[in-house]
């Protein structure tokens, strides 16, 4: 005897229902592919869709569709968001590279009891936070970490953590 638990029967209406349900799908996807080009990873005739692998794939496939979507969604209604951060992070990124290059500059005996330089740099809410109108912090940090950033609370304020970029110090060098 099998240690699965047997699967429950379900009535002829049920059934009829799922089998419309999963056709609509089927031709829902056959339909996106050929809008979008894509390669379906099932037949894209529903008769021949038979087997339970090939139902996996309708599923799957729906899956990874509407992931992408809601992607592409979430990427347009935090795009001004991002450009806001990336204008004032300019800002702070240069003057932190500045501040790399004097602190390079240091003689090696003096940067031997000094502390690393830092591997973030941290810009403060209110240089981009305008774009967000008037909400709350708790807002602005959900989308923030929605958007995949650290966000920090320092003694100055809100901040987000972004990573130092060394290999543009140097540039600073050629500017200064």
């Amino acid at each position: 005897m099998s240690n699965q638990a047997k699967q429950p029967i379900v009535s002829d209406k049920t059934a009829q229902a799922i089998r419309t349900a999963l056709n609509a799908l089927h031709g829902a996807l056959i339909s996106h592919c050929n809008e979008s080009r894509a390669t379906p990873t099932f037949p894209s005739e529903w008769s021949k869709c038979n087997t339970d692998e090939e139902y996996k794939h309708i599923v799957r496939f729906a899956r990874q569709t509407l992931i992408a979507k809601e992607e592409q969604i979430k990427e347009e209604r935090f795009a001004p968001y991002r450009a806001a951060i990336k204008d004032a992070s300019k800002t702070y990124m240069t003057g932190a590279r500045k501040a790399k290059v004097a602190y390079d500059a240091l003689p090696a005996e003096v940067r031997e009891f000094a502390p690393a330089f830092p591997s973030n740099v941290d810009v403060p809410f209110a240089a981009f936070t305008t774009v967000w109108g008037k909400v709350e912090n708790v807002d602005i940090i959900r989308d923030l970490k929605t958007m995949g950033y650290t966000v920090g609370e320092t003694k100055k304020g809100w901040v987000i953590r972004l990573p130092f970029e060394v290999e543009q110090a140097e540039d600073v060098v050629k500017a200064a």
